[in-house]
């Protein structure tokens, strides 16, 4: 049966990555291997090198960057999850545990990312497994809850919310069983375990700011609190496990219900509480959400007689769940659509000089590409608050970025294209800057008088693609000069979906004499992107059906 979730949660990972915090926490992993996990100073950014670096989740990051490559990343992370897993085994029968693992897999494969946080996710289920165990034998068992709490508070400082539930299992049981020494112990291992971090206590300050800073909360989703129609947007796996599970335990939170359940149920409010204030709990409700389903999955189950058919239905119902619930497209390496692979391979290519500007989200995977960046998700370990704000305002606002300008001077800028990351992109109509490359995720800003061996894009302008495309395409005298700034954004980004389609439909605008330009346009992309909806959308619009 572990092959077997072995094998879900390896279905559940090997996504291709999107997740802008998954390259520096890689790239602080490695920095960790090569001079040790205590890392006093930054020495990966440009613009904040030497500069205290407080907070890290070093040990975790250097745990992770073990894994070598992309391929390794997803069976590592496949490995963690699988570990967490095992967690759900304990007072349930195995194909119990198989669709428990579905249920739990299907939920957190979205936060399934190479970053610290993975750990906090995995390790709550051995948790609460690990106090099972010790509630019902108190005398022996509770050294195992202390410690994993521990090892978690050492590896994520997510790892707080566990700490409260072992808290929260160390009160009940003193007042429930009379007895204090034991769990006492075990808190006092996990509290020692915590001050090995090697930032020291320092680390749990970052904590606290994060949670009560109004800056993050205003520019950072991850601080965000949601309503519950965003928070089934985002995670409706997770939203539909805590309101199966909020009923499955709400009567025995009366005063002569079910111990078990109760306990369950209170576990269910900790992680409740923590993702109401931020997204970064979800994963943790739903851990606690299939914690609490599983005496009900139990009794599901029992009602078919033949122990085969139980399996065959947990089995059946964890892979649908698990490859239904993907949001990511299947294999190993980075997402080419979303990562700025393509920018940050331009700038280097024509060793664009370092002073570059970037937005936040961005700056991770200029990092993993040996790009140090200006500023990059290290917001709560790195950067003051009021720099991250800078940056925040001169993403959006004009005479903020021409502030910031003039502070810094950037030789280069890594605008954001349109979404809900979008930065950088006013520069397309400011006279001073000239865009010389696009990509899906990100395009690239020089000043006007930098580097003239780098031309300017004329015709295309990124804040208006398709309708700059259609009037230079209408005109014949910008028709060819249309063309070929198309054929360099596709040289630029040959994986590109919208560049191939933009050049599709302006071969298609040209008329019949182009057609068969067009034709090999589609088929080209149609070769690469056949399933994308934006290509079936393209289709739709220029009425052509593929055999």
């Amino acid at each position: 049966m572990g092959v077997a979730v072995f094998a879900l949660a390896l279905l559940a990972t090997w996504r291709l990555v999107d997740d802008p915090d998954a390259f520096w926490h890689l790239v602080t992993g490695h920095e960790a291997l090569r001079a040790g996990p205590s890392l006093p100073q930054d020495t990966l950014s440009w613009s904040f090198r030497g500069q205290p670096w407080l907070g890290k989740d070093a040990l975790a990051d250097l745990l992770l960057a073990l894994s070598g490559n992309a391929q390794g990343v997803s069976v590592l992370l496949a490995m963690i999850l699988t570990l967490g897993a095992t967690g759900l085994t304990h007072g349930v029968a195995p194909p119990t545990w198989l669709l428990a693992a579905g249920l739990w897999l299907s939920a957190v494969e979205i936060t399934a990312t190479p970053r610290s946080r993975i750990f906090s996710t995995a390790l709550l289920p051995l948790l609460l497994a690990a106090i099972d165990r010790a509630r019902r034998q108190p005398d022996k068992r509770w050294f195992a809850p202390g410690l994993i709490a521990g090892l978690g508070l050492l590896l994520h400082r997510g790892g707080v919310v566990a700490l409260a539930i072992l808290l929260l299992a160390v009160v009940l049981h003193g007042i429930e069983e009379k007895r204090w020494q034991q769990p006492l112990v075990a808190l006092g291992v996990a509290l020692g375990l915590a001050l090995l971090h090697p930032d020291g206590p320092r680390v749990w300050t970052t904590v606290f700011h994060v949670a009560g800073s109004d800056a993050y909360r205003q520019y950072v989703s991850e601080f965000q609190p949601m309503t519950l129609d965003q928070a089934w947007n985002a995670f409706p796996m997770t939203v539909t496990l805590a309101l199966l599970a909020i009923p499955a335990v709400l009567p025995a939170l009366q005063p002569r219900g079910n111990p078990d359940l109760r306990w369950r149920g209170m576990v269910l409010l900790v992680t409740l509480l923590v993702a109401g204030r931020s997204p970064r709990g979800m994963p943790l409700l739903a851990g606690a959400a299939t914690y609490a389903l599983l005496p009900m999955l139990q009794r599901l189950l029992e009602l078919l007689r033949r122990p085969w058919l139980r399996v065959a239905l947990a089995g059946t119902l964890a892979l649908a769940l698990v490859q239904g619930n993907a949001t990511l497209p299947f294999g190993a390496g980075w997402n080419p659509q979303t990562v700025p692979i393509a920018a940050a391979n331009f700038a280097q290519q024509q060793h664009l000089t370092p002073r570059v500007l970037n937005p936040l989200h961005l700056g991770g995977y200029l990092m993993w590409a040996g790009i140090p960046p200006f500023i990059d998700g290290r917001n709560d370990q790195l950067y003051p608050e009021a720099f991250f704000l800078q940056n925040a305002h001169a993403a959006s606002d004009p005479v903020a970025f021409a502030a910031l300008h003039a502070q810094y001077r950037f030789d280069w800028v890594l605008a954001a294209n349109p979404g809900p990351g979008e930065a950088f992109l006013f520069l397309a109509r400011d006279p001073a800057w000239k865009l010389v490359f696009w990509s899906e995720p990100a395009a690239i800003f020089l000043p006007l008088d930098a580097r003239p061996d780098l031309p300017a894009y004329r015709l295309f302008a990124p804040l208006d693609p398709v309708g700059s495309i259609q009037r230079a395409t209408a005109n014949p005298a910008t028709a060819d000069a249309m063309g070929a700034e198309l054929d360099r954004l596709v040289a630029g980004d040959p994986g590109g979906i919208a560049a191939q389609s933009w050049r599709v439909v302006h071969f298609h605008l040209r008329g019949p004499a182009f057609r068969p330009k067009r034709d090999e346009a589609l088929a080209r992309l149609v070769q690469q992107h056949r399933e994308a909806p934006e290509v079936q959308k393209l289709l739709e619009i220029l009425r052509i059906r593929l055999p």
